[in-house]
């Protein structure tokens, strides 16, 4: 019984050929597009957040506001009544900046990462176009230049002196050679 080879230790033009490309033409538009509406977009899925009451609810998860609730029930206790409210007065000022400086901070988060989307050359019909790296689809040809940030998982078919920066994967500070 033998068994089949990994994708990455076959012949890059056999696993083209597999995933119903060619190597020279990439796949035709109509292709990619059953593709995508098959599989989906080339993009993580979105973290889901927590809802407001959740985030506000948050604020209060730390020992030091523990200590201060701890304080502000001693103080009553003892009949401080004004240094209690004084006290609990504090606590929840805290946590409405904490959930307002939280709720902008994720506004801030979301106008970046619309900002940051990534483009990428792809052949299609023999032809090379510039997409959205959320409209890659398994078995799409890439292209990449210079400076150009890699969109996806990619098997090479061509290089001529690639050299990746993986800092944000590995922490190399130097660009690793690929082939």
């Amino acid at each position: 019984m033998t068994t089949a080879l990994a994708p990455y230790r076959r012949p890059a033009e056999d696993v083209v050929h597999d995933l119903g490309g060619d190597p020279a033409k990439g796949l035709t538009s109509g292709e990619a597009r059953a593709r995508l509406e098959r599989d989906g977009p080339n993009t993580l899925p979105a973290a889901r957040g927590r809802g407001p009451v959740t985030r506000f609810l948050l604020q209060f998860n730390s020992p030091l506001i523990y200590v201060l609730l701890v304080a502000a029930g001693v103080t009553a206790l003892l009949g401080e009544h004004v240094d209690a409210v004084v006290i609990l007065g504090v606590v929840i000022v805290n946590a409405v900046v904490g959930f307002v400086q939280e709720s902008r901070a994720e506004k801030a988060l979301t106008a970046l990462a619309a900002m940051a989307r990534t483009t990428a050359t792809v052949v299609r019909d023999g032809t090379p176009r510039r997409i959205s790296a959320a409209e890659l689809v398994r078995g799409d040809l890439i292209e990449l230049d210079a400076g150009d940030k890699v969109p996806a998982d990619l098997r090479l078919l061509r290089t001529d002196e690639l050299a990746v920066d993986e800092s944000a994967l590995t922490g190399e500070s130097m660009p690793v050679a690929k082939d």
